[in-house]
């Protein structure tokens, strides 16, 4: 390292400065701990750096859009997308808004950073809180037209409640554990896998600006960085350190003997989505229900009296939509039929669902509860989904009934084959 002199000394008060250009070759290394992935065989293995995070999770207190509710509302802490390491600070401005106010927690996440997971789930249970696994559908975002960005999101946006198609998978059961109450429905998809952690080593090129002045008989030297550029980059795998997971889940009242293995047993590259058993004797589920019933504006709009008798629904009265989703594991498509009444109550336990498939397969769609929340569903088995795919017939006929108006049908078709989202999954998931 050759420094260039670039100015003549001036004398001030005594003093005398110099100033310099020095170039550094800096080492720089930083270890980062993701849930979202699991070690690979070996230590010390390359691998690609981490993506960039494309979905960061949006943490915004959200009041219910749904008719019928005013002029009390119910709200709730809306928490969807990856959680990375600014994900805490978002929880402590909504916590900080908040005050005293609890409000139930409802999470849609694919999981990420587990220190950050870790750091927020200790801070829910200090408040006591209660957490759902529910997406928040947003008003604003059903009315765009050109798609929807979450960095958008504030408090008080309006939205809706939403149990088809969330998902809690990897670091986020570390956050569904911290939950006062822990309320998932019974089809909803919770997964665990290992965790992954990286290395990166950069090397880096730096320009300082240093100063060297003399002050009273001694040199006093001043550094400023004027430029930096990466010369290179190195990321390798580590293995990760499961210890303050296994304390946390202790801690939270979860079984770790009963979770840890599942977690284990996993690579990072799949997951595995816990059954109703397995929910139940790890404790990670308390409560087998949608986020709905959280919310105590919901619970008295639905509310009847205790020997109440069922109000018949004719099927005329009636509207159903079939939904799809696409799990990102496990071995089931997951089909829901939701029903719409045109007026007056609805109890979805006195419906049934057939499904007709390709080859003459069927299901059964049942209901999943008695609320309006609560849709049909029946599991369609991923080698039967990709063996029709691979057929060419995906298509699938439902006939609904009624107990309560027997021998009256309403039919509604589908052909899964013509959307992006059925072939989105095909070629993940299904072998050629």
């Amino acid at each position: 390292m050759h420094p260039a002199h670039c100015g003549k000394a001036a004398a001030e008060s005594g003093r005398r400065s110099r100033i310099f250009f020095a170039r550094v070759v800096a080492v720089v290394s930083g270890l980062t701990l993701a849930g979202a992935a699991a070690a690979a065989p070996g230590k010390d293995k390359r691998v690609e750096p981490p993506k960039p995070v494309l979905y960061p999770m949006r943490v915004v207190i959200v009041t219910d859009s749904r008719p019928g509710c005013a002029p009390s509302c119910a709200e709730w802490i809306s928490a969807q997308g990856q959680i990375t390491m600014e994900t805490p600070a978002q929880f402590q401005r909504v916590f900080k808004a908040l005050g005293h106010k609890k409000l139930p927690i409802f999470i849609s996440s694919p999981g990420g950073a587990v220190v950050a997971a870790l750091a927020i789930g200790r801070e829910i249970r200090k408040r006591g809180l209660d957490v759902a696994l529910e997406r928040t559908v947003f008003e604003k975002c059903e009315q765009a037209t050109t798609g929807c960005d979450l960095r958008a999101l504030k408090d008080g946006d309006k939205g809706r409640p939403e149990p088809i198609g969330a998902q809690c998978a990897s670091s986020c059961v570390i956050i569904l554990a911290a939950g006062n109450e822990r309320v998932v429905p019974v089809y909803g998809f919770v997964g665990v896998h290992q965790h992954f952690a990286t290395q990166t080593t950069r090397h880096l090129l730096r320009t300082y600006q240093v100063q060297r002045r003399f002050d009273n008989g001694r040199i006093v030297e001043q550094r400023r960085l004027i430029a930096e550029k990466q010369l290179s980059s190195t990321t390798v795998e580590k293995d990760p350190d499961y210890a303050p997971v296994r304390a946390y889940f202790t801690e939270m009242g979860i079984n770790t003997a009963a979770i840890m293995p599942l977690l284990l047993a996993t690579s990072h590259r799949d997951i595995h989505r816990m059954t109703a058993d397995e929910r139940r004797t790890t404790r990670l589920v308390t409560r087998v229900a949608t986020g709905d019933t959280l919310l105590q504006t919901a619970r008295a709009a639905d509310s009847k009296p205790e020997n109440a008798e069922p109000t018949p629904v004719a099927l005329p009265s009636v509207a159903a939509e079939m939904v799809m989703y696409y799990p990102p594991g496990g071995d089931t498509v997951d089909i829901f039929v939701r029903l719409k009444p045109a007026s007056g109550p609805l109890r979805p336990a006195q419906f049934t669902a057939d499904v007709a498939l390709a080859e003459g397969k069927k299901l059964n769609a049942r209901s999943t509860g008695d609320g309006i929340a609560d849709p049909l569903y029946a599991a369609f088995a991923l080698e039967d989904f990709c063996a029709l795919r691979r057929g060419g017939d995906l298509s699938m006929k439902v006939s609904l009934t009624s107990d309560a108006r027997p021998g009256t049908t309403l039919h509604i078709s589908a052909d899964l084959a013509k959307t992006k989202a059925a072939a989105d999954y095909a070629a993940k998931r299904c072998s050629n």
